[in-house]
């Protein structure tokens, strides 16, 4: 459901189907630590999470949901049941205290220095008197490394519960607990205070403070801030120790839980690097909520909304960055505006407008110039064009460019200063892998394989991330293959599908599917080459990138004629692909005629009235009429309903006026009737 979260209409939509759907089916969800999900009256932090929960509840057929929470979800719980969790039993009271890890050591006899007997003994001592309570063993676990520390918790323990009453009976013979609410509270208090007073003063007075805080307020960054002032205002003696050392004797005892990826500054930088190493569509689906928020009160955030929106969906990610475009541009920022032309770069690249993003290229390349950014942003500016302009099929000017600016590079100054917001080593292999790309459409294998071979290079050379090498990596597939060192091709394919499905880099599993598929269809395992370029093209969809569910079209049609003489579907994909590419501008598209040129000429002398049909009245042939597809309609139905796809959609986004679609579609099917007629050694 990643792909209606950016669309409020498309997910009311969608909740119908999904209380359907768990209506008809027996299927079980569970949505665990659902208080963070809810204010302290129960209300929903993210209306979206109501919905969807009502959603859910909303029916009275076989699907069943459990949500685990401290809070009662206020509304939109209509079905729901609650049930009240209290205490651990016996059982899973010892399955908790296997998996803390000085309680485990404790139980096993594993500790140095302590006898086996002894450790089991006072193993058995914590669980009695924690009588199924998680937090009370969490807090004994952080005394067990130390026995003589715990030994005087649980003697502590054993006296707060006389206090209570006496040790509920029964609780390793029955396996659960008869104490009450009140009495655990009392026994945690206890607990708490002497855990606490074994801290160093520092120690001590982090913890109060830390149990004053409102919970929002827990941030290393509030109490960095604060450490110095609170330590004088108590009246103490000199500076106060660092912080981060007090914190984690802190956090030894089980006083407190760090997580440290949220600390060290605000909430706007955190969602910054929550978001920008792994920009897939789950991070981007789970981050929406807290970016919509954040730019609600600060508009300098939007650039991010829109980042994130053109995840999940890029024709509303679009209008937001342009928005923010004209917002920044108006006010002469233009250090903004460079940035915010860059992202619409890629927008209108990834939704095949290669010209309107050629032209927002250029665009970006005045805005980097105006904002007096350094040399090497400027360079990363021209490196954008030249990529736009490979898409558009000027290969050789693209490879003459990238050796002047490589050139160009040469003469850099090795160390950025303030003015620059690119990495020369971004810059250096951006450039390397478009110059790679260029030598391959021009089909110079050698000089491609070079080229990415500088690149790996200096990709290895700053330890990149697996996947940023694995993609690099896998250009040189299509050099290797066409040199004729297949296994090595097919051996590297495999390694980078690995590391982009461990990466959940959907973009790179379908170029990598692509070309497993050209690699079977060389070894000739057809059935092989099919079903690879159906997923495919499966993936090129879920990524949105039309240029790559393009080429999917036009390589299952060969795959599909060659080794399954499925000339009509196979026809079918070629005009997908090359209606694609017209729309966007793309090139390739008088390729994929030529193709489906080839696939009505297969049909016409397959025809029963022989081959003649094929030339007989006109260009093609009057059998051919029948055969070509008369509209955009027509054309998906012979396509096919491949899971995952939607042409008719696609082409909606590229052409929203239908008769533009079926203009240019009448044009290339009027292109192909021609090649179809000519002699066979023209085509």
């Amino acid at each position: 459901m990643i792909h209606v979260l950016a669309d409020k209409d498309k997910l009311t939509g969608f909740l119908l189907k999904l209380t359907q759907l768990v209506e008809e089916r027996r299927v079980l969800i569970v949505i665990d630590n659902a208080e963070s999900l809810l204010s302290e009256t129960g209300q929903w932090r993210d209306d979206e999470w109501g919905q969807v929960v009502g959603a859910l509840c909303r029916h009275a057929g076989h699907g069943r949901l459990v949500l685990t929470s401290r809070r009662v979800p206020a509304t939109g719980t209509v079905g729901l049941l609650v049930e009240s969790v209290d205490a651990l039993s016996a059982d899973e009271a010892l399955l908790l205290s296997r998996e803390l890890p000085h309680l485990d050591r404790l139980i096993r006899g594993e500790l140095p220095g302590v006898d086996r007997d002894v450790s089991r003994s006072l193993a058995l001592g914590v669980l009695n008197i924690a009588q199924g309570h998680p937090k009370l063993l969490e807090l004994a676990d952080g005394q067990a490394g130390v026995p003589e520390q715990l030994a005087g918790l649980v003697a502590v323990g054993d006296a707060a519960w006389r206090e209570a009453g006496g040790l509920p009976d029964g609780f390793f013979t029955t396996l659960e607990t008869t104490a009450s609410a009140g009495d655990y509270l009392h026994v945690l208090a206890v607990w708490t205070e002497a855990v606490s007073g074994v801290l160093s003063e520092a120690g001590r007075i982090l913890f109060w403070s830390l149990c004053c805080l409102e919970e929002p307020d827990r941030e290393l960054s509030v109490l960095d801030g604060n450490w110095g002032g609170l330590w004088a205002q108590l009246g103490m003696d000199g500076q106060p120790p660092a912080l981060d050392r007090t914190l984690t004797e802190v956090a030894a005892r089980g006083l407190v839980a760090v997580r440290r990826e949220n600390s060290g500054a605000g909430e706007s930088y955190a969602v910054h690097r929550a978001f920008n190493p792994d920009p897939s569509r789950a991070n981007a689906a789970a981050i929406l909520p807290a970016i919509r928020e954040i730019a609600d009160h600060d508009a300098r955030e939007s650039g991010m909304l829109a980042m994130v929106l053109g995840v999940l969906d890029p024709a509303a990610g679009e209008r937001q960055m342009r928005a923010y475009l004209d917002a920044v541009v108006a006010v002469g920022d233009y250090r903004a505006a460079s940035v915010a032309a860059g992202r619409l770069v890629y927008l209108c690249h990834g939704s095949g407008r290669l010209a309107e993003a050629l032209t927002l290229a250029e665009q970006q390349i005045g805005y980097t110039r105006q904002a007096g950014l350094g040399p090497w942003t400027q360079l990363l500016d021209e490196v954008r064009r030249l990529q736009m302009l490979n898409e558009m099929g000027q290969a050789a000017r693209v490879l003459a460019e990238v050796q002047r600016l490589r050139d160009r590079m040469q003469t850099l100054p090795a160390a950025v200063g303030p003015d620059e917001t690119a990495a020369p080593w971004n810059v250096r292999e951006m450039l390397l892998d478009t110059g790679s790309d260029a030598a391959i459409l021009l089909g110079r294998w050698q000089d491609a394989l070079d080229l990415n071979a500088e690149q790996i290079t200096s990709l290895r050379g700053h330890s990149a991330p697996a996947a940023a090498i694995a993609l690099a990596r896998f250009g040189d597939y299509a050099p290797l293959l066409r040199l004729g060192r297949t296994g090595e091709a097919l051996a590297l394919l495999l390694e980078c599908r690995q590391v982009f499905q461990d990466a959940g880099y959907i973009l790179g599993l379908a170029a990598d599917l692509n070309a497993l598929a050209d690699t079977e269809n060389e070894r000739g395992h057809g059935g092989a080459a099919i079903g690879m370029a159906r997923d495919a093209l499966r993936y090129s969809y879920l990524a949105g990138y039309m240029i790559g569910i393009a080429v999917s079209y036009h390589n299952l049609g060969g795959y599909l004629a060659d080794h399954a003489r499925q000339h009509a579907t196979a026809l079918a994909c070629h005009l997908a692909a090359a209606l694609i590419r017209a729309l966007t501008g793309a090139e390739g598209a008088e390729r994929s005629v030529r193709e489906a040129a080839t696939k009505l000429r297969a049909l016409g002398a397959e025809d029963a009235r022989g081959p003649a049909c094929v030339t007989a009245s006109g260009p093609g042939g009057p059998g051919t009429d029948a055969i070509l597809p008369a509209d955009v309609s027509a054309l998906c139905r012979m396509v096919g309903d491949i899971p995952g796809t939607d042409l008719a959609g696609l082409l909606t986004v590229l052409a929203p006026d239908p008769a533009t679609a079926d203009q240019t579609l009448r044009d290339l099917t009027t292109q192909a009737k021609i090649l179809a007629a000519a002699p066979p050694e023209t085509i």
